[in-house]
């Protein structure tokens, strides 16, 4: 165990340079979603200090696919404490479990360094929407600095059980949140570039990603196939309240050296921008 603690305390370091290794201006913002797979008991602890590594060189994180028992909960603790052992302070918001059947209800968190954003208002799913959506999004406001948002956090339906019917009515009632600009980051369970989504265009909306497949082959990929499928996880931001400066996907498979490994920690890649306000 000391062995493979010592590995992901090497990878951590790497982790924390490659993706956003330039200081974010104090008007920037920069986040980072990840659907980050059955988080939970199954993550150890050296697998915790790696992920915590991704996270700690971005403002504010989306995380999907938290597990609804105790255990869930304990590793968005066990994450935040990890977290402050680095450097900075962070804190949290963690959701109530989303209202669905019981395969497939999760929880969300929002991670946050406090030097860069705190909390307003309180943080809470949208139960509006819980008959037409599979998962409700989890809405939490966060003032930077003179500046306020709202983020919305969302992991669709399956491909196959047709998320662009849920989507519409997450894009619908985004459009009518008008306390704040709206950020809507996750994984979508369809590519960026689906009709589902030109609603937000007309509205002056981008996605940070274009096509970049972010979901990860669940066997080695045969010569002269990509290791990443699907161009699923992004965050779409409002043109006319964020100028977007960068943003990209973290290959997880580069980072810890072969699939096998990225896949115990998810099977979807973080995606990140950086914003400005």
């Amino acid at each position: 165990m000391q062995r493979a603690t010592c590995k992901y305390r090497l990878w951590l370091w790497i982790a924390v340079m490659l993706p956003c290794c330039a200081a974010v201006a104090q008007g920037d913002i920069s986040v980072l979603s990840w659907n980050i797979r059955h988080f939970g008991a199954s993550k150890d602890s050296a697998e915790m200090a790696f992920i915590a590594g991704v996270i700690a060189d971005y403002d504010v994180a989306a995380l999907q696919e938290i597990s609804t028992g105790p255990a869930g909960a304990q590793a968005v603790a066990r994450l935040a404490d990890e977290l402050n052992r680095m450097g900075q302070k962070w804190d949290y918001a963690l959701s109530d479990p989303t209202r669905s059947s019981p395969y497939k209800s999760e929880r969300y968190a929002v991670l946050w360094k406090t030097a860069r954003a705190r909390r307003c208002g309180r943080p809470a799913l949208l139960y509006a929407l819980d008959s037409l959506v599979q998962r409700e999004p989890f809405q939490v406001c966060l003032q930077c600095g003179e500046k306020r948002l709202l983020l919305l956090n969302y992991h669709a339906s399956a491909p196959d059980d047709y998320p662009e019917r849920e989507i519409r009515h997450i894009v619908q009632s985004m459009l009518q949140l008008d306390d704040a600009p709206v950020l809507l980051a996750g994984d979508f369970n369809v590519p960026d570039s689906h009709p589902v989504f030109i609603p937000l265009a007309k509205k002056g909306y981008k996605s940070a990603l274009q096509s970049t497949p972010t979901t990860l082959r669940q066997a080695a990929p045969k010569p002269g196939q990509s290791t990443y499928l699907h161009p699923y996880d992004n965050v779409f931001f409002p043109t006319n309240n964020f100028t977007m400066l960068e943003s990209g996907r973290i290959d997880m498979v580069a980072l810890l050296g072969s699939q096998e490994a990225a896949l115990r920690i998810s099977d979807h890649a973080p995606v990140w921008a950086i914003l400005r306000l």
